[in-house]
């Protein structure tokens, strides 16, 4: 996917207030990287800056997985740096029905100036850190996150969604693999990329209970979810 623009400049806040991070003193080097990890980084609205005009969001990753595109339709595109000259795209398909996209939270705090063709000409551009696709499945909710290293997926199975029906697609693979760590592999000719392992979760009262949860390859290159037991009941999580 090409490039419209030349220079991204993206100031966060990483602090903001009732969330504040404990001072480098108070915390151990694992503990920092991992803080570091989940520091969430701004998706842009595409005002044109993107030539795809499918592309509604945008966000740029600090790790491995590069830029991530969310189009209007309910596709995910990740360009995975492979080397200087080549990425790894791959696309990942949710739902075949209209969805809206709609932002969770008003713009974040951080500053973002995409500059055109020209140095001297700049514009703000509208950003949020959490992305809802409304309803993917009957009773399934989605909502999507970014941050520094990864993209963060939420479903949310209301009473009378059943997590049987997620089936999403995957184009651009040439396979997909369960690892024994839980992660799930897509590999492609060029090389591979990884989905975190799967968080499942129901909230009672100021409790999380875990609900056991694994990928589930289903037949040619799409996967979903194995749920153990649960409360059909209450609301599902699922993270991942």
């Amino acid at each position: 996917m090409k490039r419209a623009y030349l220079v991204l400049i993206v100031f966060l806040l990483i602090v903001s207030a009732g969330d504040a991070i404990a001072s480098s003193s108070d915390l151990s080097q694992d503990e920092m990287v991992r803080n570091a990890t989940r520091i969430q980084v701004p998706f842009i609205e595409n005002k044109g800056h993107i030539e795809n005009k499918e592309v509604i969001f945008f966000a740029s990753t600090f790790g491995g997985m590069g830029t991530i595109y969310i189009e209007k339709h309910g596709t995910i595109i990740y360009n995975f740096p492979y080397t200087a000259k080549q990425e790894i795209v791959i696309k990942e398909s949710f739902t075949e029905k209209d969805i809206t996209l709609t932002p969770l939270e008003p713009p974040s705090p951080a500053v973002i100036e995409m500059f055109k063709k020209r140095m001297d000409i700049k514009e703000d551009i509208s950003n949020y850190y959490r992305i809802s696709w409304g309803e993917i499945y009957k009773a399934i909710n989605l909502e999507v996150t970014v941050y520094m290293d990864t993209l963060e997926k939420l479903l949310t199975v209301l009473p009378g969604g059943n997590p049987e029906n997620i089936k999403i697609g995957i184009k651009g693979v040439t396979g997909l693999k369960v690892e024994e760590n839980g992660k799930l592999e897509l590999i492609t000719e060029l090389g591979s990329g990884k989905f975190n392992e799967p968080f499942a979760y129901q909230v009672s009262g100021d409790e999380h209970k875990a609900v056991e949860v694994s990928y589930g390859i289903h037949k040619g290159t799409a996967y979903g979810f194995k749920v153990g037991k649960y409360d059909k009941n209450k609301p599902l999580m699922i993270r991942f």
